[in-house]
């Protein structure tokens, strides 16, 4: 319902014939409600509830499933003694458990048919440890990982992976995560990001970084010892965020 989210519903709306929209507040997205093969579902997936509630939605209107874009995601700037465990469980929930469960859920309907693509957007803060954004950080490097890991299983078997990492974006996030915007910054205007997406979709990769800042940081990461750049990125993160 915002951000990078609502992009690729404007982008999908004009390709495909039927999108299932799900945020835990879809009044932004009440602008599609009247289009034609759009499906509006207000959940949040951070209840246990959520995702019996979608399956039974996508049953009842025996819905295939040949694309997942999954793009809800939190964060939080602090200490892991000023965060609370309910934040933090959050982050974790949201970022990585809810994606697993999702992807999980579709996968069968798309090996059965032949076809299927699942997009997880994870984060350029995926490659190092990122002091004051510890879990944030942490659970987009498990998204990664286990979207890396999940493309090379079903590599011939009709399901594409993709994993996106994009630098900073202009999107809501920095606010609702209490992060500092720095002047000098260029935010990627999130309807490129989309346009990359959508690229590397058609060049069949598993992995794209969508800006050269989050290519950097990738290539810089596995250059420079984990203490390191632990250490680089608590300065980093103290003077700039």
């Amino acid at each position: 319902g915002s951000g990078l989210g609502l992009e690729l519903v404007r982008f999908l709306i004009k390709k495909r014939k039927t999108l299932v929209l799900v945020d835990r507040n879809i009044s932004r997205l009440q602008i599609f409600q009247d289009k034609c093969g759009i499906e509006l579902l207000e959940l949040d997936l951070l209840q246990a509830c959520s995702l019996d509630l979608l399956i039974g939605f996508l049953r009842d209107r025996r819905y295939v499933i040949a694309e997942l874009f999954s793009c809800a995601g939190v964060g939080s700037k602090g200490t892991v003694e000023e965060l609370t465990m309910k934040t933090q469980r959050e982050i974790i929930e949201l970022n990585l458990l809810s994606r697993l469960e999702l992807a999980k859920l579709v996968i069968p309907q798309m090996r059965m048919n032949k076809f299927g693509r699942i997009v997880f957007i994870s984060s350029s803060t995926a490659f190092q440890p990122i002091p004051y954004m510890a879990t944030y950080g942490a659970s987009n490097s498990a998204l990664m990982m286990l979207g890396l890991a999940w493309a090379a299983e079903s590599r011939n078997r009709n399901v594409h992976f993709l994993t996106v990492c994009p630098g900073g974006m202009e999107t809501d996030f920095q606010r609702a995560a209490g992060v500092r915007k720095n002047a000098v910054e260029r935010l990627m205007p999130t309807s490129l990001v989309v346009q990359r997406i959508f690229k590397a979709l058609k060049q069949h990769r598993s992995l794209t970084f969508v800006s050269l800042k989050s290519y950097l940081m990738y290539v810089a990461a596995r250059l420079i010892p984990l203490q390191i750049s632990a250490s680089v990125w608590e300065r980093l993160m103290k003077k700039l965020r």
